[in-house]
């Protein structure tokens, strides 16, 4: 994850006005379900699953 605010939120929905479920710090990993579109399925290492736009995502 990389965000100049230093951290990314993981989001309900495929959109930016949706709820939060999580916080997510810069350079924490996720596991990416789904890259469809501009918004990717990930679930963090606390087992929450939401969307984080593919802009937030940098891959290893």
């Amino acid at each position: 994850m990389q965000d100049s605010d230093g951290f990314t939120n993981l989001r309900k929905e495929k959109n930016s006005s949706s709820q939060i479920l999580q916080k997510i710090n810069t350079g924490k990993q996720v596991e990416v379900l789904d890259q469809n579109g501009d918004w990717w399925l990930v679930i963090s290492k606390k087992g929450k699953k939401g969307y984080v736009h593919k802009s937030r995502i940098k891959s290893e």
